[in-house]
């Protein structure tokens, strides 16, 4: 017989883990397929692995819906990771995008639909190049990436 300690379920609301923190984070593209959305819409899933300290094994999950209307938000993505970002583009997801780092930034939201209807969520808001990360005042909030703060003497 094996005894297990398994882990509770989170908090009241039924989460498995914890919110990370709003806040920007290095992470990893982990995955990012091609499906049909809930209005049967193509979309691309994109996981993030997060690359922080404490955080090495949470993920951060986004969608690109593929329609004229929403194409911004996965041209912003592009743009940041120095992929073609206007025009005519051939992509193969997993070949292209998996594996390229960036910085996220993270928001709460409550979800408006589905079987947890105002359960708080994390929503990626918005990207940044690895480049930019110590230059925006927003990647030293809690739960983001440090600002070096040091001046050479």
């Amino acid at each position: 017989m094996t005894r297990l300690n398994l882990p509770k379920r989170g908090d009241d609301d039924g989460r498995r883990y914890a919110l990370i923190p709003e806040g920007s984070y290095r992470v990893r593209i982990w995955t990012a397929a091609e499906r049909l959305s809930s209005n049967q819409n193509p979309m691309v899933e994109v996981q993030y692995a997060i690359e922080e300290p404490g955080f090495e094994k949470r993920k951060l999950f986004d969608h690109f819906t593929l329609v004229d209307t929403a194409l911004w938000k996965l041209s912003d993505l592009l743009e940041v990771l120095g992929m073609q970002f206007e025009g005519d583009v051939d992509m193969n997801w997993q070949d292209d995008l998996v594996g390229k780092q960036l910085v996220v930034i993270v928001e709460h939201e409550k979800r408006t639909k589905g079987p947890r209807t105002g359960q708080l969520c994390e929503k990626i808001i918005g990207y940044r190049s690895i480049e930019d990360q110590g230059i925006d005042s927003d990647l030293g909030s809690p739960g983001g990436l440090e600002q070096e703060n040091e001046v050479p003497f």
